[in-house]
């Protein structure tokens, strides 16, 4: 385990926000959550590369060759709903790097759809997928994307700075990850918010904080819009059996009407950037 200053604003200045138990393998480990005197909220401390590689096993499930009907259900939704961004942002997409892709599922999808996509991600068990060394690409992208991966990124130095160089100048950096203020979290879920995924996800993003990450990286949002698939798998994941189907409807239809109102609200969060 070690400490770190905060990513926003580098600070060692913070307060304690929230303490979790996560059980591995029989053993009980607790984990807390601080906030920034800038509010960025972070895993602190935290497992360091080494040690949270145990975390990404087997049976965490984008990494799992073992899906649940509901969970491929989703991907599918997900998966055409990304690709339909992708090419509405750049029709002519020829090349993308997907970073944190897991054991590859997204860019096979998209070399269906005759797009080049090479899939980077240091934690999957996959042996081909991990050899992927960023240091060594040459080739540059029309698109880079990381779906819900940034908040697991130990080092966001190294990887954004590279990532600005990887990227044509005419490129998109597009990036999906939960928001911190999601209405569901706070009126709801509060503890049990699936997306707080401890200790795997060690960032915790609303749109102020990301903003000011971005503009450290000499990146600028260009716009922002909410993933309407993963409010529903939000809310379903993080139910616990609290509730009945009636009751989990209505709490969507709550969330959606409030997102509709702020949509800084929403579960997620997709950016498009450019440099």
């Amino acid at each position: 385990m070690n400490s770190i200053n905060c990513i926003i604003c580098n600070s060692d200045k913070n307060i304690l926000y929230k303490s979790f138990i996560v059980k591995q393998n029989d053993t009980d480990k607790k984990f807390t959550l601080v906030k920034c005197v800038c509010n960025f909220i972070y895993l602190n401390p935290r497992p360091d590369e080494i040690e949270i590689s145990k975390y990404y096993d087997n049976n965490y499930l984008p990494h799992s060759s073992y899906r649940f009907s509901l969970y491929k259900f989703f991907q599918k939704i997900s998966f055409y709903l990304k690709y339909k961004k992708i090419i509405k942002l750049k029709s002519n997409t020829k090349n993308l790097l997907d970073v944190g892709g897991g054991i590859g599922d997204f860019t096979r999808y998209l070399n269906r759809k005759h797009i080049n996509a090479v899939n980077y991600d240091p934690y999957t068990q996959d042996a081909e997928i991990k050899s992927i060394n960023l240091l060594n690409i040459k080739e540059k992208y029309d698109i880079i994307t990381m779906w819900h991966s940034l908040e697991h990124v130990h080092n966001i130095d190294k990887l954004l700075s590279r990532l600005h160089s990887l990227l044509h100048d005419n490129g998109y950096l597009i990036i999906a990850l939960p928001n911190q203020n999601a209405y569901e979290r706070r009126k709801y879920f509060v503890d049990t918010w699936i997306a707080y995924d401890i200790p795997r996800h060690l960032y915790h993003f609303n749109y102020t904080s990301f903003n000011g990450l971005m503009k450290k990286y000499k990146f600028k949002i260009l716009n922002f819009k909410f993933l309407y698939q993963d409010l529903f798998f939000n809310v379903f994941m993080s139910n616990k059996d609290q509730y009945n189907s009636f009751k989990l409807f209505s709490i969507l239809i709550e969330c959606l009407y409030n997102i509709f109102l702020d949509k800084k609200k929403s579960s997620s969060f997709i950016f498009i950037c450019k440099k």
